[in-house]
C-alpha cells in the first residue's frame, strides 16, 4: 500500500508539472552499428530481396526504388555452427538440420521478414551498416519449474542484404553468458560500443528486472567481410557483474565506466567497467519509479535524459547540480501522448 501510494504521488507530480510526451519502452532492443554512408558504387547485392509495392508514406531524397523485403528462414540460422552446436549439445537435438519444423520452431524462427525502404532512409549513415537485436521465444505452455523461455538469440543483420552476420544463442553453455541453467537471461539494453563490439544489458530471472552488463565482440575485425561469422566471440562480463536495471546501458564519456538506472529505480549509477565500484550517481527524485526504463547521458555526461512510461513523460536533469532543466509531459492533450 505504501509503495502504491508513493507511485500515485509521483505520477500526480509528473502529471501536473510536465509539458509534452515520451515514447514507451520497447520490448526488443535495437542498435545500429554505423560503417559510414553507402555510395552507389558500393551498393551491396540485393538478390535476396523481393520488391514490395510502394506505400503512401513521405519519401525523402534517395534512389527511386520500391521498398524491398527479405525473408530469413530456419535454414539461415542453422547456417551458423554456434546455433547447431547449441541445439545439439545443450538442447539435445541429435541432428538439428534434419529436425522437423514443429521442433525447430521452439528454438529458431521459421521465418523472419525484414522490410527496408531506401527512399525513407535517404542518405542516413546507418544505411551501410548493421542492425543488432535480441530475439527471445516465450513458451509458457511448455514452462517447467518457472522457466518461461526456450530460446534467446543475439543477432547482427546486414542492413543492405538482410544476411545474418552473426548469431549467438545466449542459452548456450559455451558463449559466456551467466544463466545458472535457468534459461531466463536475455538482453534489453543495447548499444554499439564500436563497429565490432556491442554493449548489452541483461535481464536475469523470469520475475526480476535486474541483471549484469556484458560486452559482445561479435566481429573479429573491421576488415572481416565474410557473409556469416562462424566464430561466435564469447560475451564478457563488465562492471564486476553488478546487477542494475537492464533496460538501458551506456559507456561513460571518459570511457572508464558504464551508466545504468540503479536497481532501486531512484536514479542512475556509473560503475567502473573493471570492478563495478560506484564512480558516480544521480538521484532523480519524483522522476524515477518502477516505470522509468530509459536514461541517456549527453554533452559529456553533464546532462541526463530520462523517460517515465506510465506518466508518458521525459525530462532533462543537470548532472552536477541535480537541477531539473526541462520537463515534458505526455498528458492526453500532449502532442506525443501515448495510450
Amino acid at each position: 500500500t505504501t509503495t502504491t501510494s508513493r507511485r500515485r504521488r509521483r505520477r500526480r507530480v509528473l502529471a501536473t508539472s510536465l509539458v509534452a510526451a515520451s515514447a514507451a519502452a520497447a520490448s526488443l532492443a535495437l542498435a545500429a552499428v554505423a560503417t559510414g554512408p553507402a555510395s552507389p558504387s558500393d551498393a551491396a547485392p540485393r538478390s535476396r530481396f523481393a520488391a514490395e509495392p510502394a506505400r503512401d508514406a513521405e519519401r525523402h531524397d534517395a534512389p527511386d526504388a520500391a521498398p524491398s523485403v527479405v525473408e530469413l528462414t530456419a535454414a539461415d540460422f542453422l547456417d551458423h555452427e554456434a546455433v547447431v552446436a547449441w541445439l545439439r549439445d545443450d538442447v539435445g537435438i541429435a541432428s538439428p538440420r534434419d529436425a522437423p519444423a514443429d521442433v525447430l520452431s521452439l528454438y529458431v524462427p521459421l521465418k523472419v521478414v525484414i522490410r527496408i525502404d531506401a527512399a525513407l532512409i535517404g542518405q542516413h549513415p546507418f544505411a551501410g551498416g548493421y542492425v543488432a537485436l535480441n530475439l527471445i521465444h516465450e513458451a509458457p505452455e511448455l514452462a517447467r519449474d518457472g522457466i518461461p523461455y526456450t530460446a534467446s538469440l543475439m543477432l547482427v543483420v546486414d542492413y543492405a542484404t538482410g544476411a545474418l552476420r552473426a548469431v549467438a544463442p545466449t542459452f548456450a553453455s559455451t558463449v559466456g553468458v551467466v544463466d545458472d541453467g535457468a534459461r531466463t537471461t536475455h538482453f534489453l539494453g543495447l548499444k554499439a560500443r564500436s563497429t565490432r563490439e556491442l554493449l548489452v544489458a541483461a535481464i536475469q530471472g523470469s520475475d526480476t528486472q535486474f541483471g549484469p552488463t556484458y560486452a559482445w565482440p561479435w566481429r573479429r575485425s573491421d576488415d572481416d567481410d565474410a557473409t556469416t561469422d562462424q566464430v561466435v566471440q564469447k560475451f564478457v562480463v563488465l562492471a564486476g557483474g553488478a546487477y542494475d536495471d537492464p533496460h538501458d546501458v551506456q559507456i561513460s564519456a571518459d570511457g572508464r565506466g558504464v551508466w545504468k538506472i540503479n536497481a532501486r529505480h531512484t536514479g542512475v549509477v556509473k560503475r567502473s567497467l573493471e570492478t563495478g565500484a560506484v564512480l558516480a550517481a544521480v538521484e532523480g527524485g519524483e522522476l524515477f519509479d518502477d516505470s522509468t526504463n530509459h536514461a541517456q547521458l549527453i554533452e559529456g555526461d553533464s546532462k541526463l535524459i530520462v523517460s517515465n512510461k506510465d506518466a508518458n513523460a521525459f525530462a532533462q536533469i543537470d548532472v552536477a547540480s541535480g537541477r531539473l532543466d526541462v520537463l515534458v509531459n505526455g498528458s492526453p492533450a500532449g502532442l506525443f501522448a501515448g495510450p
